[in-house]
């Protein structure tokens, strides 16, 4: 209880505003925005706010995952990492991708190419 009261103080409210929670001390968040696959990457009302590139990625990511498609298959030329290779890319890493959320190295080069 000591704790609840120090918390308290600190936040300059009542125990009891604590406690409760009720009085619209606490704003409830929005709902974090999640991957589900084949669902939109991004905010319906973000849509409008992509580059080109990206609303014609999300649009094809939209269309492979409506197909059933996991990955993306991205070959890779000499000129850009000094050897020809593919890299596998999970859909579902794409929405860190546009979320700016965890972004791997891998996909931000790959996106670059």
């Amino acid at each position: 209880m000591d704790e609840v009261k120090r918390f308290a103080r600190d936040c300059g409210m009542t125990v009891e505003q604590v406690l409760s929670g009720r009085d619209g001390s606490f704003p409830i968040a929005e709902k974090a925005w999640t991957y589900q696959p084949g669902e939109s990457l991004v905010r319906p009302e973000l849509l409008g706010s992509l580059s080109t590139l990206m609303r014609q990625l999300h649009q094809w990511y939209l269309k492979a995952a409506k197909k059933g498609l996991h990955t993306l298959m991205v070959k890779v030329r000499e000129e850009d990492y000094f050897r020809d290779d593919s890299i596998c890319i999970y859909l579902a890493d794409l929405w860190y991708l546009y979320n700016l959320d965890a972004l791997d190295k891998s996909i931000v080069s790959t996106y670059c190419l």
